[in-house]
């Protein structure tokens, strides 16, 4: 079977790059692939010397080509999503979508291109005259831009063979918007984490002790992200109790608008939190290394899986998840989920007291994390299923 393999690789700054990259050797087992991709010429060596690869805007199509379909990777970000996008609309195949939410996508795509009338279309197409007034009440500011009702998918997944997911609620969400569809359940793979440092290793590279308790959370620092309210829990738990040393670090660029530095102010935590910003494959891991306790809270969320809690996973950490959408899937026994409602703080209160003072417990939750993300999280086994379901969608067509 050959596939044309359209996707985001590294060096550019996207999980989905990474994902690609991890997958494609085991996909290269059942598959013939040609990798297509944008700035093909500052791509990482490695697959250049593993795979044919090309410009993206040189495909001419598959039956021109002679592929038996393309599979698209597609995200939510312009910047790397927008050539993808528009050869799957000329040249229909099969996507990995890896995020169910689009609408930011079409947001950065059209609304910042001044195309407010494609825009508009959009909506219209998708939700009939509710998304079109909505998209009018919202350009004009009379209301906010209500992302989580209007996800925008349901061109992409018009466009597409076939849909492959990484959740069972996106799976639901886009079987009852769009019925006809045929949408896959595949998990996230489980990236590979080799030669980390050790934990007390990492901990003095990036400057802290041993014996301190780190806290982190990974990736944009955003309000859906919880952060103010894990600095208000941080906040009472000093107040009211006796702890080690604890530290919190924010790995990821701070979204425009958020104001932490006044809560941290305020909360009295300048010397408890670190904004460390963007961090490059080698800090990522020593931070991955080093933490205790990771924190991947998400409300809302945009029924996304998240890359960094897979590879949080793989490094056997224990993780505070919110009980929601995707993240509510993950079993009880891996993770200590908390609530979205009026309670939320109290219970990060709760569950990081009871972890900072319980290494064994730590320890317990992050093997049992890791054990489930090696079973569900295989890349062998997810290639396999990928190209089974490849092999379905060209098969049925030509019935």
């Amino acid at each position: 079977m050959k596939i044309a393999h359209f996707s985001p690789l590294p060096p550019q700054k996207s999980g989905i790059a990474s994902y690609s990259a991890y997958l494609l050797p085991y996909l290269a087992q059942f598959a013939d692939l040609t990798l297509f991709t944008d700035q093909i010429h500052q791509l990482d060596e490695t697959l250049s010397q593993q795979f044919p690869i090309r410009e993206s805007k040189s495909f001419a199509g598959p039956l021109a080509e002679g592929f038996d379909v393309s599979l698209y990777h597609m995200g939510n970000n312009a910047k790397y999503h927008s050539q993808i996008y528009e050869l799957l609309c000329r040249y229909p195949g099969i996507v990995v979508l890896h995020d169910t939410n689009l609408h930011s996508f079409f947001g950065e795509y059209l609304m910042k291109q001044g195309q407010f009338a494609a825009y508009t279309r959009e909506m219209a197409f998708a939700y009939g005259p509710t998304g079109l007034n909505h998209a009018q009440q919202a350009h004009f500011q009379r209301t906010p831009f209500d992302v989580k009702r209007f996800p925008l998918f349901e061109r992409v997944v018009q466009k597409s063979l076939g849909i492959i997911v990484h959740n069972q609620y996106s799976k639901k969400l886009i079987e009852r918007h769009c019925s006809r569809q045929t949408v896959a359940h595949i998990p996230h793979l489980m990236p590979p984490i080799d030669r980390l440092p050790a934990q007390a290793e990492a901990k003095a590279l990036l400057g802290y002790r041993p014996d301190d308790i780190l806290l982190a959370s990974f990736g944009y620092v955003s309000p859906s992200k919880r952060i103010h309210v894990v600095l208000e829990a941080l906040a009472s738990l000093r107040s009211r109790a006796s702890l080690p040393r604890v530290h919190y670090a924010l790995v990821g660029q701070v979204v425009e608008g958020y104001n932490l530095q006044s809560l941290l102010q305020q909360l009295n935590l300048e010397n408890v939190v670190s904004l460390v910003g963007y961090a490059d494959e080698t800090h990522f891991r020593s931070y991955l290394a080093a933490v205790d306790i990771a924190i991947n809270l998400r409300y809302p969320t945009l029924g996304e899986t998240s890359g960094t809690l897979m590879a949080l996973m793989a490094a056997a950490k224990p993780l505070l998840v919110s009980n929601i959408d995707a993240f509510a899937e993950l079993p009880d026994n891996i993770c200590v989920k908390i609530g979205t409602g009026k309670d939320e703080q109290a219970e990060i209160e709760a569950a990081l007291l009871r972890l900072i003072g319980n290494p064994a417990q730590r320890q317990e939750l992050g093997q049992r994390a890791f054990t489930f993300a090696s079973e569900v999280g295989n890349p062998l086994v997810i290639a396999q299923k990928q190209v089974e379901f490849v092999a379905k969608i060209i098969n049925d067509s030509n019935e």
